[in-house]
């Protein structure tokens, strides 16, 4: 890339270089097409300091030899299998940009579909019911902020919490938070622990969500390469069968819903395959007799969302 180019030559090729890379190996033709098409814009836009539509009105025009090289290094970085959102520094969720980095897990396109069943039943009429304060909500495990800055902006009237024992992702969400201007009160701690410690000096939440880790510690060294060598293994260990932290949730007083009258619910992400597992510990255990548990499923048909949700108030 040391001769000069047109900006319609170093993204066709950089788009060369990925889709010859083992980095999309398992990928088929036409979404390695589009994905690499894709990343090699966004790498020079962020370079640029360009938006999409403004790379495609100077595509004939000769980058600068500098910028080249700046390309060219962040090309380097994702041959290498670093996610495209650590070299970016930012990633889009929910309609909102998130900064991302190493140390918190990259958000995902699925998860929106936990931010939809949370939002859609902290403005249902069982929440409205009755209560006059704001709605108590807490993330446990919050990573980048993603799910809780979400949802403090979409839900304003919820008092909002998140809840992470890494300083990486504490830090990390704090930040988002603040240059979203959503207002959401960081805990560092072990968000486990804390709510029992929370149930026990008597306060309560009325939606607790959570994505927690839950891939099976065999299946890690499975995963894509960008996931496996850069993103927190914290954040993707599940156990041996990726449900221990779904036990513990199962496990927790159900004092950290508060009063009867009061709505209270759990929303969980889960992985492919394992709805139907995790909403069996929810069944299986009498303490959540009086809570119903369903399952709801993502864009492409996979159920991806856990709910454990108190009856009679849906």
């Amino acid at each position: 890339m040391k001769e000069l180019l047109t900006f319609a030559q170093l993204i066709a090729a950089v788009v060369k270089r990925l889709a010859t890379s083992g980095v999309y190996r398992p990928w088929p033709a036409e979404e390695v097409a589009h994905q690499t098409r894709a990343e090699a814009e966004q790498l020079v836009c962020e370079v640029m300091d360009w938006c999409r539509l403004t790379l495609l009105q100077h595509l004939t025009q000769e980058v600068p030899a500098q910028r080249a090289a700046v390309v060219e290094q962040a090309v380097e970085r994702r041959l290498k299998g670093e996610p495209l959102a650590y070299i970016l520094g930012h990633t889009h969720f929910y309609g909102r940009v998130f900064q991302a980095r190493p140390g918190c897990l990259i958000p995902r396109p699925d998860t929106e579909t936990l931010v939809e069943a949370t939002l859609s039943f902290a403005r249902s009429d069982a929440c409205r019911r009755g209560v006059a304060e704001p709605l108590r909500v807490v993330e446990i495990g919050p990573g980048s902020g993603c799910i809780a800055v979400t949802l403090a902006l979409e839900c304003p009237q919820a008092s909002v919490t998140a809840v992470d024992i890494a300083n990486e992702a504490v830090a990390l969400t704090r930040e988002n938070a603040k240059r979203l201007g959503a207002k959401v009160e960081v805990i560092c701690a072990d968000g486990l622990q804390w709510l029992c410690d929370q149930a026990d000096a008597g306060q309560s939440f009325d939606i607790v969500v959570s994505n927690p880790p839950y891939i099976p510690k065999r299946e890690l060294h499975q995963l894509d390469r960008d996931v496996r060598d850069f993103e927190p293994h914290i954040a993707l260990d599940g156990g041996l069968d990726g449900l221990d932290f779904y036990r513990a949730f199962a496990e927790l007083p159900t004092g950290v819903f508060g009063a009867q009258e009061r709505c209270g619910g759990f929303f969980f992400e889960v992985g492919s395959g394992q709805a139907q597992d995790v909403a069996e510990l929810f069944r299986a255990n009498p303490s959540w007799g009086g809570f119903a548990v369903s399952t709801r499923c993502d864009l492409r048909g996979i159920e991806r969302v856990v709910e454990v949700v108190r009856t009679g108030r849906r």
